[in-house]
């Protein structure tokens, strides 16, 4: 006896098997895109509990494609990120201290300072006259990263005088990206996007 209800669930049966078999042979011709590696970069910044630590990562050539981690405090001497594996190139670090005054800019990390080279060991008495400084990374391509940052109270000058800033620096210079920006006594500072690398 003919059964309506028998044929359309063959029919839809047949028409769930065509469609999984479809679906199979998509996924064989265009696999599923992989999920981004990301880096978990550590900064350990000693004698700087409750430091607010901002990275981000925009490249000269495009302003309009900003990456931005969230902000992070510094506890116990040191603050993670977990960053796109490659947002790492071209990352900068910015660094606000409890002690900085009315500063006209925003306090970034020199990764490397000019006449050092990558794996040179840096100090404060090596630097506080340095007039030019990198603050972008040459990024990386490991699961996990840490850079030394050394955070020192110092005086800089604000719109109406000396005030107390910060002058923060990598303890070990990092590889680096172009440019080498101006800096003021050793302290690197931006009031704009932080670009990196060439402009096109």
């Amino acid at each position: 006896m003919f059964h309506a209800r028998t044929v359309m669930t063959a029919v839809s049966m047949l028409a769930v098997g065509l469609a999984a078999a479809a679906s199979a042979s998509s996924a064989q011709a265009h696999p599923a895109t992989a999920k981004a590696a990301n880096t978990t970069v550590t900064i350990k910044v000693a004698n700087c509990e409750g430091c607010q630590v901002y990275v981000s990562s925009v490249m000269a050539a495009d302003y309009e494609d900003v990456w931005e981690g969230p902000d992070k405090s510094v506890r116990n001497g040191e603050v993670s990120f977990k960053v796109p594996t490659d947002r790492t190139a071209g990352m900068s670090i910015a660094i606000d201290t409890p002690w900085d005054g009315a500063v006209p800019y925003q306090t970034m990390v020199a990764l490397r300072y000019k006449t050092f080279q990558p794996g040179d060991r840096v100090s404060y008495s090596q630097i506080n006259d340095a007039k030019r400084a990198s603050g972008c990374w040459a990024g990386t391509t490991a699961e996990a990263a840490t850079i030394k940052v050394k955070a020192k109270k110092v005086t800089v000058m604000g719109h109406l005088g000396p005030v107390t800033g910060t002058i923060a620096f990598a303890k070990t210079t990092q590889d680096y990206l172009q440019p080498m920006q101006r800096t003021w006594d050793g302290v690197l500072g931006t009031q704009d996007l932080f670009g990196c690398g060439p402009e096109d």
